[in-house]
């Protein structure tokens, strides 16, 4: 299975510069319990962030819940309001685009999580594609822009621009997925390279899945190019916007997926990561309670 690479340039002026980076992760579109108010209100915020500055945004997986009468887990119940209809799919997609069109020209990354490879076992067609092809056209661009499937390894070329001259200069590494997988699936391979993060000289590990948030920076050694090398990685692992946990059912031995787990009460939304590329700083907000809106006014930039 291929590991997919891309290249991002993230050029800025002042030496002050601020670069706010967001990554959505299991918001659950058409679930019942999705906090579909607090992802429009956090959408809205980079949103009016992007109007005065650069800003990143990565999708990582169970973007819409893609959970309908075709998958075992199915309640009517445990579908949204708007999405009892009888396409409900088809609802999901639209309402997924519709929600994050408004960025979708600072969308750098995406990729799918077990909701959407479950999705086409029952239905025959990718949910993450659809979504991902119709948000890239929305900005002008190709799916292969920013789809990178189950994964990969995400360079961030910052540069600073000042004039006709490029100053200063900072490559960052970003490995992301899901952090999901069983069996023998895309998702299951890149799981287990997660566990050996450090084979990879990248600075940021990011994902979700297990709809719980918090971030771990170690210092580890990294081999590359058959050289040992000390390298400071930010592994984070971001909430859901699920506002509940569902009971694991009886007919699973045990959780088959992270939302049956029966997980403590948590933190929903997203947390916000910064950059200074001029100090070659990185920052993440660690606030339990809140959206991005109050977490981007807190920091000074909205």
């Amino acid at each position: 299975m291929d590991l997919h690479m891309k290249k991002v340039k993230v050029q800025y002026r002042s030496r002050r510069d601020v670069i706010p980076f967001v990554h959505f992760t299991d918001t659950h579109i058409g679930s019942a319990s999705c906090d579909e108010e607090m992802l429009k209100r956090d959408i809205a915020a980079i949103g009016e962030v992007a109007k005065k500055r650069r800003v990143l945004v990565g999708m990582g997986g169970d973007i819409i819940d893609g959970i309908t009468s075709r998958d075992p887990r199915y309640t009517l119940s445990s579908l949204a309001k708007w999405c009892q209809v009888d396409d409900p799919v088809g609802a999901q997609i639209d309402r997924a685009v519709g929600l994050f069109s408004p960025i979708a020209k600072h969308i750098i990354y995406a990729v799918y999580g077990n909701h959407e490879l479950t999705s086409e076992k029952h239905y025959g067609f990718s949910f993450h594609g659809r979504v991902v092809t119709r948000l890239a056209a929305k900005a002008g661009r190709a799916a292969e822009d920013i789809d990178m499937k189950a994964g990969g390894i995400v360079k961030l070329q910052f540069e600073r621009k000042t004039g006709k001259s490029t100053g200063s200069r900072w490559p960052y590494y970003i490995f992301t997925h899901h952090f999901t997988g069983n069996a023998n699936t895309p998702q299951s391979v890149f799981s287990k390279l997660l566990k050996n993060a450090t084979n990879f000289p990248v600075n940021m590990v990011i994902g979700g899945h297990i709809h719980a948030g918090g971030a771990l920076l170690q210092r580890r050694i990294s081999q590359a190019m058959g050289q040992l090398d000390m390298l400071d990685q930010l592994t984070i692992v971001q909430p859901s916007y699920m506002t509940n946990a569902t009971k694991k059912p009886a007919r699973y031995s045990r959780a088959t997926y992270a939302a049956e787990a029966m997980y403590p009460p948590r933190p929903i939304g997203t947390r916000l990561v910064l950059f200074y590329p001029n100090k070659r700083r990185v920052a993440v907000v660690m606030v339990d309670k809140g959206g991005l809106k109050e977490q981007l006014e807190m920091v000074g930039l909205l």
